[in-house]
């Protein structure tokens, strides 16, 4: 399931991925009322809007345009900060603003990035804009968030952020290749550093990397990934893995001394640490 046309890591800094897309306008802005009431609210009473803060991932949603498909390698996720929002739309990373009051809420200058998927993902992130642009009240339990309209109902589940604190100023040493069930060592010395200025760096093996990396919730970003040198062939498949899991988006998990990447696909990258 590959995603294609103008990727998006093309940006000077991290930060520049959300600022230089351009606007999605009447696609997918939809003019909530500011006053609209809590009428059809999940809660019966007025919440405090600090329970929408944090990462959450959609587990089912429907809205004007049906069902929101969830597909294999193509999440939805959300990420609440401040009055800040945004996430990956299934294809597209997005952002906008949100605001609260009580259990009523309301979306607004939204957009996106543009690349092209295949076409079931691309019918999964229409439904979902189309779901999102309709919501006027929220409801959360535990960690379990429900956005909600007159035509619209997202349910997401909170995830566990990126232990970045771990994770970063470290040389990690790459020992184990995953592929669904499957683990395989590692021969030749490969590396990975992600830096707490939003940079990383390391070698596939036979080849040395650069490039910027965001975290957002359980996810790291890849942004601007760049790879130097010649790879001889007993070595072209440890660095295509490895070029694959880092190209995109992640997951993170670190336990102890290990850090573990997984990626799209079942694809997985298994590290050790090493004293800098």
């Amino acid at each position: 399931m590959s995603r294609s046309t103008a990727p998006r890591r093309n940006a000077a800094a991290p930060g520049d991925v959300w600022r230089s897309v351009k606007q999605l306008g009447a696609v997918v802005i939809v003019a909530l009322c500011a006053a609209c009431s809590a009428a059809g609210s999940p809660n019966s009473g007025a919440a405090d809007p600090s329970g929408l803060l944090g990462s959450w991932v959609l587990v089912k949603g429907t809205g004007p345009a049906g069902e929101v498909q969830i597909v294999d390698g193509f999440r939805i996720t959300l990420e609440i900060q401040g009055p800040q929002v945004g996430g990956t739309s299934a294809c597209n990373q997005y952002f906008g603003r949100i605001a609260a009051s009580g259990n009523a809420l309301r979306i607004s200058e939204l957009g996106g990035t543009e690349m092209a998927c295949e076409p079931r993902v691309m019918a999964a992130e229409s439904a979902y804009w189309a779901a999102l642009g309709a919501v006027t009240s929220w409801a959360r339990n535990g960690d379990s968030l429900t956005l909600a309209g007159p035509n619209a109902a997202l349910t997401y589940k909170l995830l566990e952020p990126v232990p970045d604190a771990a994770m970063v100023d470290t040389i990690w040493v790459l020992d184990t290749l995953m592929s669904g069930d499957a683990a395989s060592s590692v021969e030749a010395r490969a590396t990975l550093v992600l830096r707490s200025d939003g940079t990383f760096a390391g070698s596939t093996g036979c080849r040395d990397f650069t490039g910027l990396y965001q975290v957002q919730g359980d996810q790291v970003i890849s942004i601007d990934l760049a790879v130097v040198g010649e790879c001889p062939a007993e070595l072209a498949s440890l660095d295509s893995h490895v070029v694959t899991v880092l190209e995109g988006e992640f997951t993170v998990e670190v336990v102890g001394n290990r850090l573990t990447l997984g990626a799209a696909g079942n694809l997985g990258l298994g590290y050790t640490t090493e004293a800098e």
